[in-house]
């Protein structure tokens, strides 16, 4: 004899109620320590998503969370961003830029404005806007699995490289099937087989994702990443052994030879150049040098030579886009993207600021 409906209820309440307090309890986790980095808050934001979208879909718990139903709803409609936004504070990588990002927040933040107002989500304007959010947290759900790929090579943390397959395989393709089951059935149409099936998912996936995490090198969440101000920033003598030494003499040597100029160089490159296992490499920049992704380290060299052309009066009428091609960058896009977050203004900022300031000084 099959599950009535009235018992699939009860169990699916009781299985969504124990998720619930599991994922509350993980977000408290998330937000441990101080400061707290932005990646503690958006891994706190999405499990408080996850929750609020398992309120929504129970009846049940809808109608309990009616007061505070505008909350809910925006934790819930925000799922697939903080997501997106959780992948990038975590792998520290993005190929989007930030102004096309957050302009593809207008859609959920319609959506919310439509949900709360007296138009309801059954509306003709909200069923649209409905269709436009799921098609827009796809793409965001797309571009978090793009990035996380294409950037696994530079990443430099050994355990958050691994951890990159089970991110991109269990969290973001969970989302990925919620959304593209929506659009099939219909928001809250769900069958209740396929609502139990993914409210159970939902609570095994944060347990087996959340807890390797937590459980990783805490500088993965809790620290800011090291910032290398200073281009002669060297590792002690005794934190090397003799054949780091060696390979670290031979790491300044390709550097200061301008290696780092080359477009696409991968540290696979460098390692050949070098001629050295690339897994020596990785731990030599990361442990020793004090790097998590090998594009740092490569900004870090090519955002100095930048600095000096930009100061330069032989170079001052070189367009920024031929100084970005000649530094290795493929576009103009990445190489305004790393100079502003290492001085904190865009190069041609840089340079009008330079020489203003020279001919303040000759005055």
């Amino acid at each position: 004899m099959g599950i009535s409906d009235y018992s699939l209820d009860e169990l699916r309440l009781a299985i969504s109620l124990a998720i619930i307090g599991q994922q509350f309890l993980l977000a408290v986790v998330f937000l441990k320590g101080r400061p707290i980095a932005p990646a503690q808050w958006y891994g706190a934001l999405l499990l408080l998503g996850a929750i609020c979208y398992l309120i929504q879909s129970n009846p049940l718990l809808r109608e309990a969370s009616a007061p505070i139903r505008p909350i809910v709803a925006a934790l819930s409609i925000a799922v697939p961003y903080m997501l997106w936004e959780f992948s990038i504070a975590v792998f520290e990588t993005e190929i989007t830029p930030r102004s096309v990002r957050y302009s593809m927040y207008v859609v959920p933040v319609a959506l919310w404005f439509v949900v709360v107002s007296d138009f309801g989500r059954e509306s003709v304007i909200g069923a649209i806007l409905e269709v436009m959010h799921q098609f827009v947290g796809l793409t965001a759900i797309a571009l978090t699995i793009t990035s996380i790929y294409i950037s696994r090579g530079d990443d430099l943390v050994e355990s958050r490289r691994r951890y990159r397959t089970f991110f991109v395989l269990f969290i973001a393709l969970q989302c990925g099937a919620v959304i593209v089951f929506e659009m099939a059935f219909g928001y809250a149409n769900l069958p209740d087989w396929l609502e139990l099936t993914n409210v159970t998912m939902i609570g095994i996936l944060t347990l087996g994702l959340t807890l390797p995490l937590l459980a990783m090198d805490g500088s993965i969440l809790w620290h800011e990443v090291k910032r290398h101000e200073s281009a002669t920033e060297q590792p002690t003598p005794d934190a090397l052994s003799p054949a780091n030494q060696v390979l670290h003499e031979s790491l300044n040597t390709a550097m200061d030879d301008g290696f780092y100029r080359t477009a696409g160089l991968g540290i696979g490159d460098l390692a050949d150049e070098l001629n050295v296992p690339e897994h020596q490499l990785r731990k030599l920049v990361n442990q020793n040098l004090g790097y998590r992704n090998f594009i740092s380290f490569l900004n870090h060299h090519r955002i100095r030579e930048a600095k000096s052309h930009l100061s330069s009066a032989e170079t001052v009428r070189v367009p920024i886009l031929t100084i970005a091609m000649d530094l290795g960058y493929g576009s103009i896009g990445p190489f305004n993207r790393a100079f502003k977050e290492a001085t904190g203004i865009t190069p041609s900022e840089y340079r009008r600021e330079y020489f203003g300031k020279q001919a303040v000084d000759s005055e």
